[in-house]
């Protein structure tokens, strides 16, 4: 028994030492993870998006600043005529077409430095100065005057005055004599007159034609005389324009008045039993004046106005009367319309 311990002796030794080595090694490993570094915990991959701020910023340009010069041109001249100036281009436009070549030469040299680009703005303004001259025949015109009549027909019985005027200065008034009589000064326009019989009514009407462009210089100066014998239906179409209507001694039944920014005077008479007037304005100065023996139903549709109104009583959203109103012999009725103004109607 004894040899068979001895043999399983150096089997257990080696075991032993193999179990050893295990353990050793074991501990190793541990040493060696231990002294590892930790691995970071992992972050979720960013995106960074960079935009481009591309700021565009436009040169100067001639040719830009002359285009832009010619439609303020046409807007100014397209007011004017919303105003009563009628104009018209007597000037073949494809004649300017160099104009466009010279333009565009001026734009390419003011491309450099800051004094070719003054200097190129200076010469494209006389350009299109040069031009609007030419166009739209800006200048000085020579004042005419000039002055006629019309009888009254035969058979008429009434009449029906239209004044048909732009821009202008106008006065109208009665006249005891058999004619219908009309004066214009001007330097930019003609006075046409048309006068027939339709009816028993005399239809007279006097125009004011644009023959020229007149910026600096304007005058249009018309006077219209209407005979004291006929009853008359009175209508006046205008611009911007400065009346000055007396009626004292016009047998008007019906007053029409319409106009731009204005200042109106009106005077009216006692000469017939009733008539009906209406005034339509833009922002304008208006006075209107009346006698004593006249009563007045007034109706005012205005915007922002300063209102004088003498001896009148309210009736009304609008409505104005005279105090004289039930009493009087001779009445009126009048429509006033008009934008931002100043009314002022008393007594003579």
């Amino acid at each position: 028994m004894e040899p068979q311990k001895r043999e399983e002796g150096p089997k257990v030794e080696e075991m032993k030492k193999e179990e050893g080595a295990k353990i050793e090694e074991g501990l190793k490993v541990e040493e060696v993870k231990k002294g590892e570094p930790q691995k970071e915990a992992t972050q979720p991959t960013v995106i960074k998006e960079i935009h481009h701020h591309h700021h565009y910023k436009r040169g100067f340009s001639v040719f830009r600043l002359a285009l832009g010069l010619f439609v303020i041109l046409i807007g100014l001249s397209f007011l004017a005529s919303s105003f009563g100036w009628s104009w018209s281009i007597g000037f073949d436009a494809w004649k300017l077409w160099p104009v466009f070549v010279i333009l565009i030469g001026l734009s390419m040299v003011s491309r450099g430095s800051a004094v070719s680009s003054i200097m190129g703005a200076v010469v494209a303004v006389a350009v299109v100065a040069f031009v609007a001259l030419g166009v739209f025949g800006m200048g000085s015109h020579q004042t005419s005057v000039s002055q006629g009549t019309n009888p009254i027909i035969a058979g008429a019985v009434a009449a029906d005055v239209h004044i048909a005027t732009g821009a202008s200065s106008l006065t109208v008034k009665g006249t005891s004599d058999t004619t219908f009589f009309n004066r214009v000064e001007s330097n930019s326009a003609d006075l046409v007159v048309d006068s027939h019989l339709v009816g028993t009514t005399q239809d007279v009407t006097y125009s004011l034609n644009q023959r020229n462009w007149e910026w600096f210089s304007f005058k249009n100066l018309l006077e219209v005389h209407v005979p004291d014998t006929l009853p008359t239906n009175l209508t006046i179409d205008g611009g911007a324009m400065t009346s000055n209507i007396d009626l004292t001694d016009v047998k008007a039944s019906r007053v029409a008045i319409h106009t731009g920014a204005s200042h109106l005077d009106l005077v009216f008479g006692d000469t017939v039993e009733s008539s009906v007037a209406t005034i339509d304005a833009g922002a304008s100065s208006i006075h209107v004046t009346l006698p004593k023996a006249v009563g007045v139903h007034l109706t005012l549709d205005t915007g922002a106005t300063s209102k004088t109104l003498t001896d009148f009583n309210q009736t009304g959203d609008k409505q104005y009367t005279s105090t004289n109103y039930d009493t009087a012999a001779h009445k009126i009725d009048c429509t006033i319309k008009a934008g931002a103004s100043s009314i002022t109607v008393d007594w003579r």
